[in-house]
């Protein structure tokens, strides 16, 4: 029986061993163990100010690297041109503030430079496996992005074509006109009314 499930959970999980997700998920492994470094780092400082600027490295790093694979992994079960190349700037952006942060943590002292290097070489690696892929977005199956961001080439945000729906309410096929009136009677006018009575008179009281 624990095999099937397994079998389902793969069926349901089709790219865990794509390249650059696989990649992105050995990254936040090796950002994971250097944070957890410089939390140490943080306790042991002299003063609170360095123990802030440490600590403010170690969350920079974990709230980075998380964005950074959520974003690959939300990329990786879409395949519209706009949403991927929203999804393609946050992990370029993360990837840098990454790096930026090593960068920061060799200047304040950090003394395990060769776990950086090693965070750097794989982020290299990581850099080539995202332009090819990147390459892979098809630029006719898309959305018009209204922001004129996310647009492929050619497409302007005022052209007339398939226009995405900037918030789907998951609610909205549950609701029915009908609920309107079980609404209402869920909320009597009359009995707020009389509550927001109360309340003011009790608030006299105490006042006196």
């Amino acid at each position: 029986m624990e095999e099937e499930g397994k079998e389902e959970f793969n069926v349901g999980f089709p790219f865990e061993n794509d390249p650059l997700y696989k990649k992105a998920m050995h990254i936040s492994e090796l950002v994971d163990r250097v944070a957890e470094i410089v939390e140490k780092e943080a306790i042991e400082q002299k003063d609170d100010f360095h123990k802030e600027i440490w600590a403010g490295f170690a969350f920079a790093l974990n709230e980075d690297v998380m964005m950074m694979t959520e974003q690959v992994f939300i990329a990786k079960t879409n395949d519209e041109y706009d949403i991927l190349m929203e999804n393609a700037t946050l992990i370029r952006k993360n990837a840098n503030e990454i790096l930026r942060n090593l960068y920061n943590l060799e200047f304040h002292g950090f003394k395990d430079i060769e776990y950086l290097d090693v965070i750097r070489i794989e982020f290299d690696e990581f850099r080539i496996l995202f332009a090819e892929w990147v390459k892979t977005f098809d630029p006719t199956n898309y959305y018009i992005d209204r922001w004129g961001l996310f647009n492929p080439p050619g497409v302007n945000y005022d052209d007339e074509g398939p226009e995405r729906n900037p918030f789907i309410n998951p609610f909205d096929e549950l609701y029915d006109d009908d609920d309107d009136d079980d609404w209402n009677d869920f909320i009597n006018q009359d009995e707020w009314d009389e509550l927001d009575e109360e309340e003011e008179e009790e608030e006299e009281d105490e006042d006196i």
